[in-house]
């Protein structure tokens, strides 16, 4: 393992010291330099200098390496971060792309500022011109401590994303880590985990996303735009302990292309903070969404122990009328689940497929809203829930609006659900991200204080058996995000 410097008054010729530093390095559009670097190698940014660069289009100005972990906040002032930052004057491209990995080193990009202009997205993996995407299925590739920055992308009807992976060809992204980052206002989504909009085989799988915040997403007109969205096929994703707010488009999604058929499956969303958000026209408008363009879209989730708090969205949680007939399996539990200008649950979807438990959740509606609205039917369980509206009326509604449910007659639909005030500690002082050792929300305004909400969950058993607070739920279970 040999360590190599990068700064912007050094010179590629430089043997790459830190005294004698190279100005850009392999990979990089413009080096000139003949030193080669092998897996296992470090590279160290200096942290305080700027690299730009212009980006081809379907091109990239850095090029991670296989193996390689690049630093770009170690070397220089205290808390500062190396910036790359470039446009893309096509119709897309990347300021630092993975189109390779290593079968057993990881490849780890650590504590960079990423500003993409115009065209650019931050981050892609196999993102850009086929002939260069391969198989990445190898050791781990981590992405951590960054910060991307999208007000540059100036155009509303391109591709660019915060970061993406997004393998076409049929092609295999997998074994990758997105952790405790920043991405912000970019024209589309913040973290795509988006394989290829055809009928290939692409797939990204084995992917956490965990600990970031990403926020001002989404500002395309022409995009859906959302904080974090899954698309196509998707396996095995693990979503954990992000601030997700103030996005224009929604909190989480999912959602699938036409011709592909299959999105994503056995992914796990939890511990999350969705949080308000932004409402614009022709977006979903949820904290978390499940879409379709297709109108077949086969999917499979765990969302347990988030809180879904956005009042200027229309919905929590929402499931479209074009998601089809395919399979679908969803698990809800023990969220927190918050309306805004409509219901905390809306399903507009008529699929005869769907296997969905609604579980432990406290769903609560702003005033004149149903609570709960399934238009066909499709929530085939539904046990131990809060529904709450200060004023009283429907609080579910089912049979395309025929059949009602206030609390007179709520134990009709649902013999151990309440009615009553959830009885939240201050719901004034909402969290806005998260500690860590053990992880909690940063305020507990959204705790409970007292009420039906303690105690009266049903034990639905490992794994889902965690909270949001990081107390372990035993026998006996509270309903939504905390355990007390």
């Amino acid at each position: 393992m040999t360590n190599y410097y990068v700064s912007a008054i050094g010179a590629d010729s430089n043997p790459g010291t830190q005294t004698k530093p190279w100005k850009k390095c392999p990979g990089m559009t413009g080096w000139t330099g003949k030193g080669k670097i092998v897996p296992g190698d470090v590279i160290y940014f200096k942290n305080t200098d700027v690299w730009t660069g212009t980006v081809a289009n379907y091109g990239t100005f850095l090029e991670v390496l296989a193996g390689v972990t690049y630093h770009g906040k170690t070397w220089g002032a205290q808390g500062a971060k190396a910036t790359i930052t470039g446009a893309c004057t096509g119709d897309a491209g990347d300021l630092v792309t993975l189109y390779v990995d290593h079968p057993t080193i990881p490849t780890v990009f650590d504590g960079f500022k990423l500003t993409p202009n115009k065209n650019a997205t931050g981050l892609s993996f196999d993102w850009g011109l086929s002939s260069r995407m391969t198989n990445q299925v190898g050791a781990v590739k981590r992405i951590q401590n960054c910060l991307v920055d999208g007000i540059g992308q100036t155009s509303p009807g391109a591709n660019c994303y915060g970061f993406n992976i997004s393998p076409y060809d049929g092609k295999t992204v997998k074994n990758v880590e997105i952790i405790d980052n920043i991405v912000k206002n970019c024209q589309r989504d913040g973290i795509y985990l988006y394989p290829g909009n055809e009928s290939l085989p692409d797939l990204v799988s084995d992917v956490i996303v965990r600990g970031n915040e990403c926020y001002l997403n989404g500002r395309s007109s022409t995009s859906t735009g959302s904080g974090i969205k899954l698309k196509n096929h998707v396996l095995r994703a693990l979503v954990e302990y992000n601030y997700v707010h103030d996005n224009y488009g929604g909190g989480i999604a999912f959602d699938s292309a036409p011709g592909v058929a299959v999105g994503p499956e056995d992914c796990t969303i939890r511990y999350n903070l969705v949080m308000n958000g932004k409402s614009m026209s022709n977006k979903w408008n949820s904290a978390f969404s499940f879409a379709s363009d297709n109108g077949n879209m086969s999917l499979s989730a765990w969302i347990y122990g988030n809180i879904f708090w956005s009042p200027a969205f229309e919905n929590g949680i929402l499931l479209t009328s074009d998601i089809g007939n395919m399979p679908i399996s969803l698990k809800i539990y023990n969220n927190i689940i918050q309306g805004g200008n409509g219901p905390a649950f809306l399903n507009t979807s008529n699929n005869i497929n769907a296997m969905i438990d609604l579980s432990n959740n406290i769903l609560l509606a702003n005033l004149g809203q149903n609570v709960f609205y399934d238009e066909h039917n499709i929530v085939t369980t539904h046990k131990s829930n809060i529904y709450w509206r200060a004023d009283g009326g429907n609080l579910v509604v089912i049979n395309n609006g025929q059949t009602t449910y206030k609390a007179s007659n709520l134990a009709d639909w649902e013999t151990t659900a309440f009615s009553t005030n959830p009885n939240f500690k201050n719901a004034n002082i909402l969290p806005t991200g998260f500690l860590a050792n053990p992880w909690r929300p940063n305020t507990d305004g959204l705790a409970i204080l007292s009420g039906n909400a303690i105690g009266h969950g049903t034990n639905l058993g490992s794994p889902y058996d965690g909270s949001i607070n990081s107390i372990l739920r035993g026998t006996v279970w509270d309903i939504g995000a905390y355990e007390t």
